[in-house]
């Protein structure tokens, strides 16, 4: 339940217990006294609100001490309305130096990753974000996901990712990646074009399962598209991991173990690399040289040969599959 839902639940009940009191002063009086209606709610009203106008009839002993029990009543309620409204505005008031806090801390980030939903692959990214020590910002519109977010402190903005303001408020200018698993394409869609007119060179992950949705995704500016049929969370972190630290060279293409940061990576070898005419054997000792142990060699017909087995040279266009660390670079 968000504060301000607390905050009307609270009011309600202050007002149905009021109701109460007053109809049961107004039914006591008229049972005890065998007042009119009016009169007896007349008394009841001037009673519970302590104005203390004086009996409007004389008063038998019985109605005397139901008068004493309806202002003990009446002063409970209020008094019980007062410290809902004092906690109330004491919530409101520290979520709100909470929110400005957590916004200022935004602000102040740079090159860092925007989650757009927070539903599985959604936690899963920020869970391997956080543990390779990445900032990173979720937008997430459904309050109980909100909570969530919060008990991992995590930063967030609570709304719609589509929506410009949202984007700003989690510093897209400043921001170098965003993934988007959104459980809606048509949001997905919203989402993408809002983010790439405030910041086009922003890299973009997308997720979605329908071929229509991936074909324009990619029409407008989406830089990877991944299917949770097929692709973990784990797999979207190592890729937005990649891309903050601006690896050299390296395109990630299998998996990560997080554990000991280490990724299994495609390094390939363009035009005027220093890496052509390599034999096996040489390429093994340069690759060291870069904390990356080659495990093979996928030539540019998508061929793969382990590197114990390779006999030839390294011509332009081969990828090097090998183990790297991300801390280390290339």
């Amino acid at each position: 339940m968000s504060r301000e839902d607390y905050s009307t639940t609270g009011s309600f009940k202050f007002l149905y217990l009021m109701a109460g009191v007053i109809l049961s002063g107004t039914l006591g009086y008229t049972l005890i006294e065998g007042w009119s209606w009016f009169d007896a709610l007349y008394m009841t009203v001037i009673t519970i609100s302590t104005i203390g106008y004086g009996e409007i009839q004389e008063l038998s002993d019985p109605g005397r001490i139901f008068t004493i029990a309806l202002i003990f009543t009446g002063v409970g309620v209020f008094s019980y309305g007062l410290k809902e409204q004092i906690e109330n505005s004491t919530l409101l008031d520290r979520n709100e130096l909470r929110r400005r806090r957590m916004l200022k801390t935004i602000r102040q980030l740079k090159g860092h990753t925007i989650v757009c939903g927070f539903g599985r692959m959604g936690q899963t990214v920020c869970e391997d974000l956080f543990r390779s020590e990445q900032d990173f910002v979720v937008i997430e519109n459904d309050p109980t996901k909100c909570e969530i977010i919060k008990q991992q402190g995590y930063l967030y903005i609570e709304g719609d990712a589509s929506d410009d303001n949202e984007l700003i408020e989690a510093n897209i200018e400043s921001a170098r990646a965003m993934v988007i698993c959104i459980d809606s394409d048509a949001d997905t869609l919203y989402t993408l074009v809002a983010a790439k007119n405030i910041n086009p060179d922003i890299f973009s992950i997308c997720r979605t399962n329908d071929e229509i949705a991936k074909v324009r995704l990619t029409r407008i500016g989406a830089d990877k598209i991944v299917q949770p049929i097929t692709v973990t969370g784990k797999e979207v972190a190592r890729d937005i991991v990649l891309v903050t630290n601006q690896v050299p060279y390296y395109t990630a293409d299998l998996s990560f173990c997080s554990e000991y940061n280490t990724y299994i990576l495609e390094h390939p070898v363009e035009e005027g690399s220093d890496l052509i005419g390599s034999t096996g054997e040489s390429l093994i000792e340069t690759m060291n040289q870069r904390s990356f142990v080659t495990i093979g060699i996928l030539n540019k017909h998508d061929q793969f040969t382990f590197i114990s087995k390779f006999e030839g040279q390294i011509e332009p266009g081969d990828r090097i599959v090998g183990a790297g660390d991300i801390s280390q670079g290339a």
